[in-house]
Order: C-alpha cells, then structure tokens, then sequence
C-alpha cells in the first residue's frame, strides 16, 4: 500500500493528568524487572479503535465518517481502577492501567465500531476492555506480579484524537492528525 499511514482513535489524558500517573506509578517502576519499556506520558492514551494501515487518500474519508458518527456523542470520564498485566498474566504484551467501563465509553466505541465498518476496516474481534497502557512487556514472566492500585480522580476527556503511530528507531510515536469534539454531558 503506497503512501500508507497506521492511525487510530484514542481518548487522550491532558498533561496534568499524564504526569500524575507517571508519578504514581513510581512504585510499580521500581517493583518491576526491566525486561519491560516504560511508556513515555506523552504518549498515554485510551485506545478507542485501531484502524490500522489505510493510504493517504482514504484519510479525508475516514476523518469525516467518524467526526459525523462521534458528532452528537457525550465526553466520556475515564477512571483508572489498577495496573495489571494485559491482556492476561500468562502471555501480557503491557502492563495497563484498566479503565472502569461506563455507558458513555462503551456506545463512543460501539459508534465508531459501526461507522468505520461501513468503511471496510475489519471490525474488533475481541470485546472492549478500555485501559491505558504504561508500559511494553517482552517475554515478561512475572508470578508474583499483584494489580497496583491507583488513586487518581475521575477525568472528563471532551475530544476523540485521530492518532497516527509512527516507528522510530527508539519506540514509537504519536501524531496527532485532528481532534473531534464531544459533547458535554
């Protein structure tokens, strides 16, 4: 696929909140072995739909099914519960800050689930388990590995962000292309 871009929709913490979690998530960092690769908090998000590799002339069409779709949709909060290994503990890709599932969450993801399927961007096979992640994990063994608990208060996002993931020779990063407003509840 030429001119091909990898995107997707994520709710995005504000700064404030990013380092916060950074903060608090100390304790984890030093109870953890370092087969794992912290997320930077400037990359902290709440994946909503990963649309995966389309071209660039497919983009316009993209942005505009989903900002009609989210148009009249209410800004989700997002609580973070705990961090645990994800998907599970036997074979975890992350360690993730689980989100506490909420009616607005769930229908923003059920919308964008049917506005991109029309589309022809193949549909999420696995149900919707909202979470941010912290941290990449690689052949991570970790028994005693326990949720960490967080404390941190309850969020407002009040945009949908259309990210495209760039790989670097250091990691990945993620650029912004357009933010969608919600609703406010």
């Amino acid at each position: 696929m030429s001119n091909a871009i990898t995107l997707f929709l994520a709710l995005c913490p504000d700064e404030t909140f990013r380092q916060s979690l950074w903060k608090m998530l100390a304790g984890l960092r030093e109870k953890v072995p370092d087969r794992v690769r912290w997320i930077p908090p400037r990359n902290y998000h709440v994946t909503m739909k990963f649309i995966g590799a389309i071209t660039e002339d497919d983009l316009p069409e993209v942005v505009e099914k989903v900002k009609n779709a989210v148009s009249k949709l209410a800004q989700p909060d997002v609580l973070l519960q705990h961090a645990l290994l994800f998907p599970n503990a036997e074979k975890p890709r992350v360690i993730a800050s689980m989100v506490q599932p909420n009616r607005a969450l769930q229908v923003l993801y059920d919308v964008i689930e049917d506005a991109l399927d029309l589309d022809g961007i193949k549909p999420n096979k696995h149900p919707f388990l909202p979470h941010l992640s912290v941290a990449r994990v690689r052949n991570f063994n970790c028994p005693q590995f326990e949720p960490y608990e967080l404390a941190l208060p309850e969020i407002t996002i009040p945009t949908l962000t259309l990210l495209q993931s760039i790989s670097t020779g250091h990691g990945v990063t993620y650029k912004p292309l357009t933010e969608m407003d919600l609703l406010k509840p």
